[in-house]
């Protein structure tokens, strides 16, 4: 009995000692907030911001989390500003005093998010297509000037002028400051030269801002893409006045294949005479159309067939010959031809030589493409834009609207062993 009472005096000794550390946990500073509203609202706190960054990560993931953020942040400004307890009828705001309708606030918001959920692809045509009319104003303006500032390159047909090299500079400074992760391969080979700001365009074509991506390219990263530039296609003939047939080209190729371009025509209207307004873009993306031009096709059975003015042989004379073509339209610039053929000029581009560039024909293959068009090499293949192939096109160039693979079939035998495959 004894051995009892002394087990239970210890047992509430026990239990005493214990209570008054639970007692003492309690009453000290960790206790009150651990057991306190505020340390509740921490905790929740904490778990809101937690839900946040994983919400940030899958949006990133997503490529839309300059889009969540932005709106995290707005919502985060309305939550700091707003009055805890309902404002008496006329009490201005935090934010009015300083704001009243707010509304700036808003149109900025509204435009960086429709901005960030807009496809990369989508965003880097409509800068090429500005910057390709950037490009040709800086070509009118050399012209203008009267010093068009020539070198031979590789000989007589080869040359580059100062707005060759100008346009160059502008397309791929503007590109590659919005689109730094980009591959950007220019035909002139131009040592490094800091661009003055005056030359960067910054802006962006609406008009292909509100079209439609499509599915297969929604997810494209910059990185994915290369960009082929020629900031004047048709050198020779601009400096010899023929300025139909210079064009500007900005060609977008994705996995090898071209998919999206923009052709500028500066002097588009030139023969006009003074007054006329000059120039003009043309762009096109597969699965989206081509724009800025109204298509059109060679009347009935004609074949028309255009080919170069400047690089011709005895090759090129026997693949044309070969078409049996009614007529035979020579003309300069890769780019230009592939207008002749979309405006019902021409109904094959024949050019039975290595000396095209992958450049001169990224751009106009992608709008040919994008009406209905095919382009190949002479053996019937199609060109690879990938960013470490060769920039010489080996096997020649055969290009049409419609029936490729009658004029394909044309081609001579002595043709293809002539030009080696790609």
């Amino acid at each position: 009995m004894e051995q009892k009472k002394t087990q239970s005096s210890i047992g509430a000794a026990d239990s005493s000692h214990i209570q008054d550390r639970s007692d003492w946990l309690l009453d000290s500073a960790l206790g009150r907030w651990l057991t306190s509203r505020h340390g509740i609202i921490s905790n929740l706190t904490l778990l809101k911001v937690l839900l946040w960054l994983v919400l940030l990560g899958l949006f990133v993931e997503l490529e839309f989390g300059l889009a969540f953020f932005i709106l995290s942040l707005f919502y985060w400004l309305y939550e700091g500003l707003r009055s805890p307890a309902p404002r008496e009828p006329g009490e201005m705001s935090a934010y009015s005093v300083f704001n009243p309708d707010c509304q700036p606030l808003l149109v900025c918001v509204c435009a960086l998010f429709t901005m960030s959920g807009t496809p990369v692809i989508m965003r880097l045509m409509a800068s090429a297509h500005s910057v390709a009319e950037k490009a040709g104003a800086i070509v009118r303006k050399v012209l203008h000037s009267g010093d068009l500032g020539i070198v031979e390159k590789t000989g007589a047909n080869d040359l580059q002028t100062l707005a060759d090299r100008l346009a160059q500079q502008s397309i791929c400074a503007s590109l590659s400051r919005r689109f730094p992760k980009l591959t950007i391969i220019g035909e002139e080979d131009l040592p490094f030269e800091e661009v003055k700001e005056d030359a960067i365009e910054k802006g962006q074509a609406e008009e292909i801002l509100q079209k439609s991506c499509p599915a297969e390219y929604m997810g494209l990263k910059e990185e994915e893409l290369v960009v082929w530039v020629d900031p004047l296609d048709g050198t020779k003939e601009y400096t010899e006045g023929l300025l139909d047939n210079v064009t500007v080209l900005i060609g977008i190729a994705y996995g090898g294949r071209a998919i999206a371009g923009v052709i500028n025509q500066p002097f588009y209207n030139y023969q006009l005479g003074a007054g006329a307004v000059l120039g003009r873009t043309m762009w096109g993306m597969l699965g989206v159309g081509a724009f800025g031009f109204q298509l059109q096709e060679v009347p009935g059975d004609r074949r028309i067939v255009t080919t170069t003015r400047s690089h011709s042989n005895k090759v090129v004379t026997d693949c044309v010959d070969a078409m049996e073509p009614h007529e035979v339209v020579r003309v300069g610039g890769a780019g230009n031809k592939i207008i002749q053929l979309v405006e019902g000029r021409a109904s094959a581009y024949v050019f039975a030589s290595p000396g095209c560039k992958k450049w001169d024909t990224c751009a106009p293959e992608a709008i040919l493409h994008a009406v209905g068009g095919k382009l190949t090499d002479m053996h019937g293949n199609a060109y690879c834009y990938d960013a470490d192939v060769k920039h010489m096109n080996s096997a020649g160039v055969l290009a049409t609207l419609r029936n490729h693979e009658y004029y394909a079939s044309r081609v001579p035998p002595s043709v293809r062993e002539a030009l080696k495959l790609d």
